[in-house]
């Protein structure tokens, strides 16, 4: 059953969606062939089921996500019409002026036109870790994930990421985050509960089975990898650029401290932006240009 959305949206311009757009509509199945700009390729994985790119520098993986395939029931803020990339409200959660928002920045802008033109995003396949050598961001497999990261910080290392001209690297927002959500439902690899009740069966959570009851490094266990994304439930919650009404940053999902059937994956959780935790990572997303 598709999720009413209309009560979310704060500000109701029917012009500005082609204003934004303009010329960057095109093929409507687009996301069935995902970009790979140079000096990356194409490692494993097809669209339906999760296309993985490398970054020949360092072997940092990220997932394609195929926006496009995904229904017309997220919104972004100003935007009247119901999108394919949005928020979603997976746990009846308030959205809209006094309580969770996200407002429509140039990033955020230059991510929904990419869209528009590519069909989707990239998402770092693994939560960053940082490389003990250069000290700088990378997505692969087998590293503690950096956490005790404070917000600003871990939007500054994403922006930093990719210098590559081809893409823009920033830290996720509320709209991919759930996009991605979204995607893990309508490809049948999760359930409804799964993503929004009770996430232990397929994260690193302190009533997981066989749970290391600490953190763990990237990419450690297949069950905790869907769609060729690894531990999107638990490990670490994540930083991202959504907001709620006293300027507090948005964490998502839950981790290694918590219960699956307490903070599941979908879970908006608040922190105050000066402070890193332990518990706390992030991850990347790359608009193509």
């Amino acid at each position: 059953m598709k999720r009413t959305t209309t009560s979310w949206i704060r500000h109701k311009d029917e012009k500005t969606l082609d204003k934004i757009l303009g010329k960057y509509v095109t093929d409507p199945e687009a996301y069935k062939d995902p970009p790979v700009t140079k000096g990356y390729r194409h490692v494993y994985g097809e669209w339906f089921s999760g296309f993985v790119i490398e970054r020949k520098s360092d072997g940092s993986s990220f997932t394609w996500i195929p926006v496009g395939y995904l229904e017309k029931s997220g919104v972004l803020d100003t935007l009247v019409l119901p999108q394919a990339f949005g928020r979603r409200n997976f746990r009846e959660e308030t959205f809209g002026q006094g309580c969770y928002y996200e407002p429509f920045t140039e990033e955020l802008k230059q991510q929904y036109i990419s869209i528009n033109r590519y069909g989707g995003f990239y998402i770092s396949t693994y939560n960053i870790s940082q490389n003990p050598e250069t000290l700088k961001p990378q997505s692969v497999r087998g590293e503690k994930p950096w956490t005790k990261i404070d917000f600003s910080d871990a939007r500054w290392a994403a922006i930093r990421f990719e210098p590559n001209g081809a893409l823009l690297s920033h830290l996720p927002y509320g709209a991919e985050y759930d996009s991605i959500l979204e995607w893990l439902l309508e490809s049948g690899a999760k359930t409804h509960d799964e993503i929004a009740k009770d996430s232990s069966s397929w994260g690193n959570y302190l009533n997981t089975n066989n749970t290391p009851n600490t953190l763990a490094k990237t990419g450690s266990n297949e069950d905790w990898c869907v769609n060729n994304i690894y531990d999107l439930a638990g490990n670490v919650n994540e930083w991202t650029q959504e907001k709620k009404y006293n300027n507090e940053a948005v964490i998502r999902g839950g981790s290694y401290y918590d219960f699956g059937n307490n903070v599941p994956v979908a879970t908006r959780g608040t922190s105050i932006k000066n402070i890193g935790f332990g518990t706390t990572g992030f991850r990347i997303a790359l608009c193509v240009r």
